[in-house]
């Protein structure tokens, strides 16, 4: 039986601390400091910065190597760094995603107040929040409002009756994604 090679067994291992990182520490406070809408919409125009961080791994891990490099393993080498970049892209999507909403908020560069409109019918069990534009209504999203609203002593958005309006603070970092202050 062969052995594993101890770089492998570390690599694993490095690997799986990261990305419980990523889902028990970070995706946790990109829950609760973002809107779902405002998650969407950067996720479908991350692309660019995934594309980035990956090529720059793969790159780097070329370089590491290119001394081992034969001119006959060309061809083999550019087969596997396809398919090392096409599965590391696949692989950290999420991760990256995360990394790059957390820099955002502890890069804050504006200040942004929302009016919204409520909406709140108590006996059909309807309640949202709307600016003209937007409507703010999942569960999670009008909670973590409210938990930012009492934090700073402020009224819960549940208390508010239809047609009131309610100021929500929100902050602009540097990836220009709003999150909840």
């Amino acid at each position: 039986m062969s052995r594993i090679p101890k770089g492998a067994i570390i690599i694993v291992i490095i690997l799986i601390a990261i990305f419980a990182l990523d889902h028990y520490t970070l995706e946790p406070i990109i829950r609760e400091k973002y809107l779902e809408n405002d998650i969407r919409s950067f996720k479908d125009n991350s692309l660019i910065y995934k594309v980035i961080f990956v090529s720059i791994m793969v790159v780097f891990t070329f370089l590491l190597q290119i001394k081992r490099i034969k001119s006959s393993q060309i061809s083999e080498i550019l087969i596997f760094g396809v398919i090392t970049w096409f599965s590391l892209f696949l692989a950290t999507q999420r991760m990256i995603d995360h990394v790059l909403l957390y820099i955002n908020t502890k890069t804050e560069k504006e200040q942004i107040t929302k009016i919204y409109s409520v909406v709140n019918h108590e006996d059909k069990k309807v309640f949202w929040l709307n600016d003209g534009n937007k409507s703010i209504y999942s569960e999670k999203d009008l909670e973590n409002i409210n938990r930012s609203r009492i934090l700073k002593n402020l009224q819960s958005v549940f208390f508010f009756n239809t047609n009131d309006t309610v100021r929500i603070n929100f902050r602009k970092g540097i990836i220009n994604v709003n999150y909840i202050e």
